[in-house]
């Protein structure tokens, strides 16, 4: 085992990494904060396979560079982003040994940080019997995440070609914050195992449609000359939901080609008083592939309103289609004209309600698909609405409340 004290000239991470012999078969890494690219260097010079886990969020803790890189040699090296609680740094140099320490994969962690950590090379990993533990570690990134692919890639560089990095600009940050969640919101949470947590969700697992129950419930009274403008909201949509549905269809049946519908679309309904969202879905729809998304709402408006049952499971269906598509517009786009169009059964998805529903202790069942996740929802908030009928009538108007609830 080596002591690696990096202060001054002394460099120790940066000797590790850029040292790596050709006995090395597989480097395994999970690193938050990556904007250096020797790591990625190495793996191509010396071909060793390189699988890497790397912080993805909305500060590009990742830097988009590198993972461009990464999948210029994805015949070599996978990237599987993680988007929250992921702080470590350790890389497992399989028949060399193992760095864990302090330093990130940075430029000031390689050459300027003081940082400290220790080597195990590999006898120190067979001696110690620590083979196990690190494929238990890496096995479990690998089970919570998915490899990043091209389409991500292209997404991504569209998200940031549109907002670049608003963090100073406070008017932009919101709708880029909110693009960048629908972006990435088919990626795993990052979710370790805890005993006592694991034991009271047993324990306090409740059926779908009983988990509202549960919440603790906002003070409703208190929103009523809000829930008054969201009926006003809604009672102006019939001026133009005939004309937004024939656009969605045209669009799906392929009428009117997707940049056209996104232009006609905006026009009827950007500015129009029954938007229940704030902006930020202009942007992110650039890059939607608008016949795709406009056939799965087709589809679902074509089915009939009143089995509940058969409409919970086409919209599912539909939200699990375009998750696997990477379409950028499935989630606040969409959930809003699932909203306007079937008020009672579907909510809004967007930023408020996530914070409102993180706030209440909402659990998220992660063995299901981002369509069924997005269903039990809906079965829920029906059932917290049934509970307030004499102040909220459906979901547009509970979204009202929830919003303002969440603190936003």
């Amino acid at each position: 085992m080596e002591l690696l004290l990096d202060y001054t000239n002394v460099r120790n991470f940066f000797r590790i990494v850029s040292n790596i012999p050709g006995s090395c078969s597989r480097i395994r890494s999970a690193i938050a904060f990556n904007s250096d690219s020797l790591l990625i260097d190495e793996a191509v010079k010396k071909k060793i396979p390189l699988e890497w886990w790397g912080l993805f969020d909305f500060q590009d803790s990742t830097k988009y560079e590198l993972v461009k890189k990464s999948l210029e040699h994805k015949d070599l090296i996978s990237f599987f982003p993680v988007k929250n609680d992921f702080h470590s740094k350790i890389i497992h140099f399989e028949n060399y040994g193992v760095y864990i320490g302090s330093g990130n994969m940075t430029n000031k962690a390689l050459f300027r940080n003081t940082e400290c950590g220790v080597f195990l090379d590999n006898t120190d990993i067979l001696t110690l019997g620590l083979e196990t533990k690190l494929d238990d570690f890496f096995r479990h990134l690998r089970k919570n995440s998915r490899e990043f692919s091209q389409k991500h890639l292209d997404a991504w560089k569209n998200h940031r070609e549109t907002y670049g990095f608003a963090f100073d600009d406070d008017e932009r940050l919101e709708p880029a914050k909110a693009a960048f969640d629908d972006m990435t919101a088919d990626l795993p949470e990052n979710t370790f195992p805890n005993i006592a947590l694991e034991t009271e969700k047993k324990k306090t697992r409740l059926p779908i449609e009983k988990q509202a129950i549960s919440i603790s419930e906002p003070d409703f009274e208190r929103y009523k000359a809000d829930i008054v403008e969201r009926q006003h909201q809604q009672a102006s949509f019939q001026e133009i939901s005939e004309a937004l549905r024939k656009l969605i269809v045209d669009c799906a049946n392929g009428l009117i080609n997707g940049t056209d519908f996104y232009e006609k679309m905006k026009d009827l309904w950007y500015n129009h008083a029954s938007r229940f969202q704030g902006k930020g879905f202009e942007r992110t729809g650039k890059a939607a592939d608008w016949g795709e998304v406009c056939g799965s709402l087709a589809r679902i408006l074509d089915c009939d309103g009143s089995n509940i049952d058969l409409i919970d499971k086409i919209v599912s269906s539909e939200k699990d289609f375009l998750q696997e598509n990477w379409n950028p517009v499935r989630r606040a786009w969409l959930s809003e004209m699932l909203c306007h169009f079937y008020p009672d059964l579907y909510p809004l998805l967007n930023r408020p309600i996530d914070i409102w529903l993180k706030n209440k202790g909402w659990r998220v069942d992660k063995d299901v698909s981002e369509g069924d996740q997005y269903v039990n929802l809906a079965r829920s908030l029906r059932v917290l609405v049934s509970r307030h009928l004499d102040i909220v009538k459906n979901l547009a108007e509970l979204d009202i409340v929830l919003r303002y609830d969440s603190g936003m």
